[in-house]
């Protein structure tokens, strides 16, 4: 079986986030080994160059969302005139783009979908919480 065919087959059985940890993962195989070294994960978060390449992996998702903002033209309070225009797909691609290093990030640290999973419930319940409570 070719990889097109494992991973076809791989990806229709697993959940919409574990696809979208593995197609990551996937694609962070094929930049490893064409385009950019990534250090081999996961890293361990105490070591020095990869806390400074996880940096840098967030500062790049921070750059493609500040690249989605520019899409946001009717934000300023002084501003009286209004951009009825919004290229909806161009702002979902650059939060995409962000999403993907963000990603890239967890996956590097180890982390997966379960964790992630598991961790984005209890904070959405905190949140959720906050809203409710005296916070």
């Amino acid at each position: 079986m070719n990889h097109k065919t494992w991973h076809s087959k791989t990806i229709a059985k697993m959940d919409r986030l574990e696809q979208i940890f593995q197609l990551q993962e996937s694609f962070m195989e094929v930049l490893s080994n064409n385009k950019e070294k990534l250090p081999e994960w996961p890293v361990d978060p105490s070591d020095k160059k990869a806390q400074q390449f996880i940096r840098d992996i967030i500062h790049r998702g921070t750059e493609e969302a500040f690249e989605a903002l520019l899409h946001l033209k009717n934000w300023k309070p002084h501003k009286h005139t209004e951009v009825k225009e919004f290229d909806r797909a161009a702002f979902l691609e650059e939060m995409i783009d962000d999403f993907t290093y963000k990603l890239e990030a967890l996956i590097l640290m180890g982390f997966k979908p379960e964790e992630f999973y598991d961790a984005f419930c209890q904070k959405n319940g905190k949140n959720v919480n906050r809203v409710k409570g005296d916070y």
